[in-house]
């Protein structure tokens, strides 16, 4: 997507946001205040800058890189295309928590997405690992260069 097309999506985004909370603020201001628009305006714009700052500077880059995964369609990318597509939607699956009670009065989920939920369950808990592994190589990398430092102060030290 061109710097051109993302400039004109930030301005649309701006606008259709930015609108209704203009229009929310106006009514309320009037009815409670009398004519306060000025700060309407700035409340209403600064709401739409940020949610259109969210739209163009997050979601839509998200959005192009997870569309880029299968473009040159092969099996490779097909196949990680998928599993980009099954972790998403199994994590969104286990966060979703509505549920009916049973007859006893218990509350239980459906069981697809019960079995759902769990593989979600499972795409968290090795993206936990993965961040933890990452952590700690960063540590670990820290605390090695931190010893070869003192190591190479202390040598001029000790005549080694």
């Amino acid at each position: 997507m061109t710097l051109r097309r993302q400039l004109e999506l930030a301005i649309v985004a701006s606008i259709l946001l930015g609108l209704p909370v203009i229009a929310l603020f106006a009514i309320v201001a009037l009815a409670v205040h009398g004519n306060i628009f000025v700060l309407v305006a700035l409340i209403g714009v600064g709401a739409a800058t940020a949610l259109s700052g969210a739209v163009v500077g997050t979601l839509i880059p998200q959005s192009s890189a997870a569309m880029d995964a299968f473009v040159p369609l092969t099996v490779t990318r097909l196949l990680e295309g998928g599993i980009m597509l099954a972790g998403t939607v199994l994590t969104l699956a286990y966060f979703q928590f509505s549920a009916s009670r049973t007859a006893d009065g218990t509350v239980k989920r459906n069981v697809i997405f019960e079995g759902l939920a769990w593989g979600g369950r499972v795409f968290i808990a090795i993206t936990f690992g993965v961040l933890f592994a990452g952590v700690y190589m960063a540590a670990l990398t820290a605390m090695l260069e931190r010893l070869s430092a003192i190591i190479n102060f202390l040598k001029p030290l000790f005549g080694s």
